[in-house]
């Protein structure tokens, strides 16, 4: 297809594409087609660059005006689904039904992932990578708090998507999170799968 023509072709397609159901996409979708419309055409054609060759600019100001235009409609990005927060009953049923646990290897390395994305509010893999388990861990303890009476581990900020540890994140304030042993459901603690993995062999349960 003549580059001229595919241009003409996707500025009718960004104007008239709608979902199945007949509204319209959010701007954050609609841009996510045209990238992914550029990455098929690059299948058999590498050359083609829809976001940065002269040739598509046409189809790119479509696209530009469609998706402010949804915005300003109240479909842009923060129009997106968030993801509900899970709630301790549902989090419980995980426990009793073994969904997690430290009974095998994967589904420890599961639990792990689940437990410092709830206590610690780690989402990234590059987050979870970084953590060191012998040379100035992240998360250490277990520590006994005086006035609640219950053991919880330490986790301190090392370096994350906000702070790099360079010149400009000199005075930024590294993040400091407790996690707190559940009484009602003891495994919940998460220094009893720290200990699991025998890097922590020393944590006591």
């Amino acid at each position: 297809m003549e580059p001229c023509i595919r241009d003409t072709a996707l500025q009718y397609f960004l104007a008239e594409a709608k979902k199945t159901d007949g509204n319209d996409y959010p701007s954050v979708s609609l841009y996510q087609l045209f990238v992914a419309i550029q990455g098929q055409i690059r299948l058999s054609d590498p050359s083609v660059k829809l976001l940065t060759q002269p040739t598509y600019v046409k189809c790119r100001k479509v696209l530009d005006s469609i998706m402010k235009k949804r915005s300003a409609e109240g479909l842009g990005a923060a129009s997106r689904r968030k993801a509900e927060p899970i709630s301790s009953l549902e989090e419980n049923i995980l426990w009793e039904r073994t969904v997690i646990g430290s009974d095998n290897p994967p589904k420890l390395l599961d639990t792990m992932v689940y437990l410092n994305g709830i206590h610690f509010a780690l989402r990234g893999g590059k987050e979870h990578r970084n953590l060191s388990l012998n040379k100035n861990p992240q998360i250490t303890g277990p520590y006994i708090d005086s006035e609640l009476h219950k053991r919880y581990i330490l986790y301190k900020e090392d370096i994350s998507k906000t702070n790099s540890s360079a010149m400009k994140d000199k005075k930024y304030t590294p993040k400091t999170v407790k996690a707190y042993e559940n009484i009602e459901y003891p495994t919940d603690v998460v220094l009893h799968f720290l200990k699991s993995t025998n890097a922590y062999g020393m944590l006591i349960q």
